[in-house]
């Protein structure tokens, strides 16, 4: 059990802030660094993605827009080049059928 650095109440030793008086403790700096760090965003291969692309060319569009702003740029361009190769395949299908 720790002290208060005011008031002087027994708290815990992992309190921020006195639940008596609520001034912050000194390990209020290093909770907040601990607490408040940034977390790596696991990388996928976007594989749906891709499969989106595949069979709907325009929602595969958008699905690689979200990844490029979430920063997963790998997925984002496979989503995007298997969303164009998708869409020209469609394009030619269509042109051989008239």
């Amino acid at each position: 059990m720790a002290y208060c650095r005011k008031c002087g109440a027994e708290i815990y030793d992992e309190s921020v802030v006195c639940p008596h008086c609520g001034v912050p403790q000194n390990n209020f700096q290093s909770y907040q660094a601990q607490s408040y760090q940034a977390q790596p965003v696991p990388q996928t291969s976007g594989g749906a993605g891709v499969l989106v692309g595949i069979l709907f060319p325009i929602i595969g569009l958008i699905v690689a827009i979200v990844y490029a702003s979430g920063g997963n740029h790998s997925a984002a361009k496979n989503t995007l080049v298997a969303s164009i190769i998708s869409f020209v395949v469609a394009l030619i299908i269509l042109m051989s059928l008239q």
